[in-house]
């Protein structure tokens, strides 16, 4: 039998991550998870090897990890970032690829985010995750690689002034529908790719992903037929200053991401009402 390959990790206990740990074939790779506290319930809770340290310093999450990998090597990273200071969010991004190049890594996903198109959005959180994607897109140290974009999470509306924004804010938006994913079917397109990191459909591939588009009505529809209450807020939602300009591109500008697409990549991707009927929401109508 041959030897499972090895991934690691990184930001394993966020949403992105610990979703990337469940959609893994146990029976073909050996997940090794970095935090930056291996005591924690939350990084105990994921099932499987830990290692733990700080983003600052790569090098030593790498070489625990190194130790701990099945034949001793590292094959495959995931990097997912939760860091919000921009110039922060950049430096760590950048030094995981270099380090990954030093330990021998053959493929990496990056998820990021879609970025309506735009090479520059002047939102600076967006802006360096161009640079970390360029970074990783010009160094042929790697196998391969899988770049993935996703739009806005369906778990955001766990967020009472992101659901406000549907029935204030999203139907004066410039562009009539908003696009939503899962972050569960983001985990489990990380892992179609780690499985099928040689392939064309994810061998040096950047791909927007999305599972949904449909206009505010369309959400509030779904969301009283779903949970029986009725979306009614009146005011517009005031987010803090870090999420406030975010919050106004995302108004100004929509998602490239193609859903009919998605479908045909992913069939088994999840719309909003599916997935919304998963939710406790639907579980106390």
């Amino acid at each position: 039998m041959s030897e499972k390959r090895t991934i690691l990790v990184f930001t394993a206990t966020g949403k992105q991550g610990s979703a990337v740990i469940k959609a893994l074939d146990k029976t073909k790779f050996n997940t090794i998870a970095a935090t930056r506290d291996a005591s924690s319930d939350a990084a105990k809770a994921l099932g499987v090897e830990l290692v733990q340290g700080s983003l600052d310093d790569p090098d030593s999450i790498f070489a625990q990890a190194k130790d701990k990998s099945e034949g001793g090597g590292i094959w495959g990273v995931l990097l997912v970032l939760a860091e919000q200071d921009p110039e922060t969010h950049k430096k760590q991004g950048l030094a995981i690829i270099d380090a990954a190049v030093r330990y021998d890594v053959k493929h990496v996903v990056y998820s990021g985010g879609d970025f309506s198109g735009k090479e520059v959005t002047g939102i600076p959180f967006f802006d360096v995750k161009h640079d970390i994607e360029a970074h990783l897109k010009q160094n042929q140290s790697f196998r391969s690689w899988t770049i993935l974009r996703p739009v806005g999470f369906m778990e955001n509306f766990y967020w009472p002034l992101y659901l406000d924004q549907v029935t204030t804010t999203w139907p004066k938006a410039k562009h009539s529908t908003y696009k939503l994913i899962a972050v569960e079917d983001i985990g489990k397109i990380a892992a179609e790719a780690f499985e099928n990191s040689d392939q064309e459909k994810f061998s040096k591939k950047e791909i927007n992903i999305a599972g949904d588009e449909l206009t505010p009505g369309e959400i509030a529809d779904i969301w009283k037929r779903v949970t029986g209450q009725t979306l009614q807020a009146k005011e517009t939602p005031v987010f803090p200053p870090t999420f406030a300009p975010a919050f106004k591109f995302f108004d100004d500008n929509q998602f490239e991401a193609d859903v009919e697409k998605n479908r045909r990549l992913f069939p088994w991707i999840s719309n909003f009402e599916s997935w919304l009927k998963k939710t406790p929401f639907a579980q106390a109508a």
